[in-house]
């Protein structure tokens, strides 16, 4: 099911789900899916996580040659019937552990020393170049790029294929505010 304009945006806060959740939380921060050739820009859930959080760093990426499960174009329809009629499957799993990923060592730049309490302690969240370490960590990971592409781009550009699959010759322009919509894959700045 392609991602929709309104689940774009995050509703719940992420330290309310950890705090109420009896069991691990898995949380897939690129908010819509892709072809597997990049991992695209997160979206901003993970700067609320308390950095006291144990997290596994888990990619999933599809081995394939014509037809990815992972697909990000196209009709239900047809997605449904070639992921069906594939005779299998592949996909490669990666696991960082929480043991192996210390979140304190993503920042190199150092607090003040201060005596806090404990409690002051558990209070802080991850930061942006923290988010954005785990991402080029997953990407490294994975083996592939980071992009400058989020959910919304996924939707624009979901809107933009079915347009054009069904005879449409708006240019792409009308279904994205970006400069260069035709330039789909951009790399990440480093």
């Amino acid at each position: 099911m392609p991602v929709s304009a309104e689940r774009v945006k995050p509703t719940r806060k992420i330290t309310d789900v950890v705090r109420r959740a009896a069991g691990p939380v898995v949380v897939l921060p690129e908010g819509a899916r892709s072809n597997g050739k990049a991992v695209l820009r997160f979206i901003p859930v993970l700067q609320n996580l308390p950095i006291k959080t144990r997290v596994h760093l888990v990619g999933f990426r599809y081995e394939f040659k014509r037809f990815s499960p992972s697909q990000s174009a196209g009709g239900a329809w047809a997605h449904l019937f070639w992921t069906a009629f594939h005779l299998y499957h592949t996909m490669r799993v990666t696991v960082l552990s929480a043991k192996d990923l210390n979140l304190d060592d993503l920042t190199p730049t150092k607090l003040p020393s201060s005596k806090s309490s404990k409690k002051q302690e558990n209070s802080k969240t991850l930061s942006t170049d923290q988010v954005e370490k785990l991402r080029s960590l997953l990407a490294a990971m994975l083996r592939t790029k980071t992009v400058d592409l989020g959910p919304e781009d996924f939707v624009s550009f979901n809107n933009y294929w079915q347009h054009v699959n069904s005879g449409g010759r708006q240019p792409a322009s009308q279904f994205t505010d970006r400069k260069a919509p035709h330039e789909h894959a951009q790399w990440a700045k480093r």
